[in-house]
C-alpha cells in the first residue's frame, strides 16, 4: 500500500525554517515539534528544496 504524502501549510513550513535558523540543536527542535530528529531533518530538506 502506498504512503499518502502529507501537505504542510505555509505557516508550518515557515515555522520549520525559522526554527532551523534559530541556532538550537536538531535534538531540541525535534523535541519542540514532538517529532523524531530524522523526521525534522527530512522536513527541513524537503521544505528547503521546494522553495528553490
Amino acid at each position: 500500500m502506498a504512503k499518502a504524502n502529507k501537505k504542510f501549510d505555509e505557516d508550518f513550513k515557515k515555522t520549520i525554517l525559522d526554527l532551523n535558523q534559530s541556532g538550537q540543536s536538531v535534538e531540541e527542535l525535534a523535541e519542540q515539534l514532538g517529532t523524531e530528529q530524522s523526521l525534522y531533518q527530512r522536513l527541513v530538506a524537503i521544505i528547503s528544496n521546494s522553495r528553490n
